[in-house]
């Protein structure tokens, strides 16, 4: 390791707790914009040895070759390289990661992978663990707990359409189809299916269907070793200008460490049944429940609305084919001539209202159509979407009066954007603490490895990709998937503007839990002796901070000060309202009925 590097104050870039400069280890990405923002903050570059042709020598502006990139292969095992000048080494990776990675990790340094993460970023594994909780919803009714499971039930059929996987719950989907049934309407005839295999991307091998058995059992699909999801088609979504649209909302996850069992005690919490009223007490009083302590979620600000090429049209059989129709991927509609970035296509389109499902003339066009991709394009800024929302009136969208999934008699302040991104928050909430359990357990088992020996809880953070699209009707939100390591490849600027941000404000939360190296070194033994020695000697034993005395400044104190971008959601929802009490008791429900699953 070269330490002739200069350090961030000598850059004016942010300086971590000690001084020091922080290393990132970026060998293991493919995204320049990850190298831009470090370096941007100030940190430095670790790459392997013969890497550096493959880095331009500048993105987007943004330097990443002379003094900010330093050579070493890291070792086999632990692909961190000490550095006696840095506090912290962060290590970024495209690929899941193993439990022997986690538990090589030394205290001071990050890993941006939890173990075990597939279970909320695997289509099947995700989806085939929400619908098992919508059952036990249903069989878990005693009177006193009744209440707070059906309110987790009804909003869980909202989020979360029907799903199977492909060669097991294949016999339900068809006596489904022969019935026309999902969870709200028992007389429509003309459901749609979506097959998506569970390890595509990019819209690859997605499927629309009224007949989903016999088109995987025709091609072979349900016995082949790749599984499939099955979901039904949302049908009527909202849209942009008769253009269908999703969003892609970027949701970080710092913490997933479970109570602690002095609290559990105190408490009564656990994971047996008869705890569940100590957890729905807490909920109701308000307070942190037990089991949601040291989950700590975030959600940014910045977001991408990615809207369809085509005019969107109710599924059909001679346009299911129409991928540009269907798929909001970019992927997929990158392709089309009609796809743009930073102009207007939508500006010219008919604004009649024959097959309109979305509203064409509501969002202002002084602002709405302006030339820039914050709104204007097929990929917008997530600020658009509070903007074109906003502009709607209960009346003029069709819109009953249960928005959002509050009731008329509830009074929350705000604007329509308001009360739909609280509903996608919690969302964003429901879906974590769905594989809270499955995620604790594999941390465990990876602090097992190292002996406990590092600072596992503190070890690892999350960059997920959540993609949630609006229903017309209500405008609440459906998830769609949640992507394990969301693309960060930056094709144009505004890509570059709200990825870049992103990662340097999650680099931003990352500086609030860095240990010094020399306060680690001292708490691993290796000043052990000296120390020692010292103390025998009659001088005082070296007291070295404690971890809530070397954060410079708290996850949630960053947040509520907007010096970053996300908005934390666990383990409050900080600074945009709280959670109320019905809400929390939904996320205890979650916890609870999670932790009964495998």
């Amino acid at each position: 390791m070269d330490t002739s590097l200069t350090t961030n104050k000598d850059r004016g870039g942010d300086s971590s707790p000690g001084g020091s400069p922080i290393v990132l280890n970026s060998s293991q990405t493919r995204y320049h914009v990850v190298r831009a923002a470090a370096v941007k903050r100030g940190w430095l570059l670790e790459e392997k040895e013969g890497c550096r042709d493959n880095i331009p020598e500048f993105f987007h502006g943004v330097p990443l070759h002379a003094a900010h990139v330093s050579e070493s292969l890291p070792d086999r095992l632990d692909p961190f390289v000490h550095a006696t000048n840095s506090t912290l080494q962060v290590l970024w990776v495209d690929k899941s990661i193993s439990h022997q990675r986690v538990a090589a990790l030394r205290p001071h340094q990050r890993l941006n992978h939890f173990v075990g993460m597939n279970c909320i970023a695997r289509k099947t594994t995700l989806f085939k663990r929400l619908m098992c909780i919508l059952d036990l919803c249903v069989v878990t009714n005693p009177p006193e707990r009744g209440e707070h499971f059906m309110s987790l039930l009804d909003t869980m059929k909202w989020f979360y359409p029907p799903s199977f996987v492909a060669g097991m719950g294949l016999s339900a989907l068809a006596a489904r189809a022969r019935r026309g049934v999902n969870f709200r309407e028992a007389d429509s005839p003309n459901v749609f299916y979506i097959i998506k295999p569970n390890k595509g991307c990019q819209g690859k091998g997605i499927l629309i269907t009224q007949h989903p058995s016999e088109v995987l059992s025709e091609q072979g699909r349900a016995s082949m070793d790749e599984e499939f999801l099955v979901q039904e088609y949302i049908d009527r979504p909202l849209c942009i200008h008769r253009h269908k649209f999703d969003i892609r909302l970027y949701v970080l996850i710092t913490s997933i460490s479970a109570p602690t069992r002095s609290r559990l005690r105190r408490d009564g919490g656990g994971n047996n049944a008869n705890d569940t009223l100590t957890s729905m007490r807490y909920a109701a009083s308000k307070t942190l429940p037990p089991e949601l302590e040291g989950v700590h979620v975030f959600v940014h600000r910045r977001g991408l609305v990615r809207i369809c090429a085509d005019a969107y049209q109710r599924p059909a059989d001679d346009n299911v084919g129409c991928r540009s129709v269907h798929l909001t991927n970019y992927a997929v509609n990158k392709h089309s001539k009609k796809y743009t970035v930073g102009e207007c296509p939508l500006a010219g389109l008919a604004t009649d209202s024959s097959g309109a499902i979305g509203q064409a003339d509501t969002a202002p066009r002084d602002r709405a159509e302006s030339e820039t991709s914050m709104y204007g394009g097929n990929k917008r800024d997530l600020s658009f979407l509070e903007m074109f929302l906003n502009s709607l009136s209960d009346r003029s969208s069709g819109i009953n009066g249960n928005i959002g999934g509050f009731r008329d008699d509830q009074s929350y302040e705000g604007l329509l954007w308001t009360r739909v991104k609280r509903r996608i928050d919690e969302c964003i909430v429901l879906t974590v603490l769905s594989g809270l359990p499955v995620l604790r357990r594999e941390l465990a088992g990876a602090a097992a490895m190292s002996g406990s020996q590092g600072d596992y809880k503190r070890n690892c953070f999350e960059l997920l990709g959540f993609d949630i699209l609006l229903r017309e009707d209500n405008l609440e939100p459906v998830l769609m998937e949640v992507n394990h390591s969301p693309s960060l490849f930056c094709d144009t600027s505004f890509d570059f503007s709200v990825k870049c941000e992103v990662v340097s404000d999650i680099f931003s939360l990352l500086e609030t839990r860095i240990t010094p190296l020399e306060v680690q070194q001292y708490r691993n033994g290796i000043k052990y002796s000296l120390s020692k020695r010292r103390y025998n000697q009659g001088n005082p034993k070296p007291k070295y901070p404690t971890q809530c005395e070397i954060d410079v400044q708290p996850e949630e104190q960053l947040v509520r000060s907007g010096s970053v971008g996300f908005v934390q959601l666990l383990p409050q929802r900080v600074p945009c309202g709280g959670w109320t009490e019905e809400e929390r008791q939904r996320q205890s429900a979650m916890v609870l009925l999670a932790n009964g699953l495998p």
